[in-house]
């Protein structure tokens, strides 16, 4: 009897020691899975991060390249329109009456008007982007959506305007003599 129960405590230390460390693993199971699920919900998060910033990236690259478009044929309307002023202005020096001085003097008023103008649009080509409250009220007062005819417009009434000028600086010449 005594063999036996020393075999049953023997038996019951060993159960112990197996059931704590039973226990044991199953805390440490039970750790290691969340800190799984830690992962997984990181990953996740990381993984929904990137996703908006590539479409934010997407959608800014989208943005400059409109940007850039637009910008483009601001800098060829530019272009256009100094080379039209300086064709008109050549053209104007070549048809000199003969109050010359007089109307280069005014041709080059109007000339350096007409460059600083142009410098201001030239330097302002950002701030148009930022402009278009503005463009708006235009278009609701012209009528005029499309901006390249708006600035075919504007350069047609400049040059309405400078021929108007010249004749005024003529007839102002016409006067003084009489």
């Amino acid at each position: 009897i005594d063999t036996l129960r020393r075999e049953r405590v023997v038996f019951d230390d060993i159960y112990r020691r197996l059931e704590n460390e039973l226990q044991q693993k199953k805390k440490e199971m039970a750790t290691v899975i969340e800190q799984a699920n830690a992962a997984f919900e990181a990953r996740d998060q990381a993984q929904a991060q990137m996703a908006a910033l590539k479409q934010q990236a997407d959608r800014e690259h989208v943005e400059f390249e409109r940007e850039w478009k637009d910008l483009g044929k601001l800098i060829q309307n530019d272009n256009k329109m100094k080379d039209f002023i300086k064709s008109k202005v050549q053209g104007a020096k070549d048809a000199a009456s003969p109050n010359e001085d007089t109307q280069k003097r005014a041709m080059g008023n109007a000339w350096d008007s007409t460059e600083r103008s142009l410098a201001l649009i030239s330097g302002n080509q950002e701030q148009v982007a930022n402009d278009e409250e503005p463009f708006g009220q235009i278009q609701a007062a012209t009528g005029i959506t499309d901006l390249e005819k708006l600035v075919l417009k504007f350069v047609a009434d400049e040059h309405s305007n400078f021929g108007l000028f010249n004749y005024n600086d003529e007839l102002s010449v016409d006067i003084q003599k009489l």
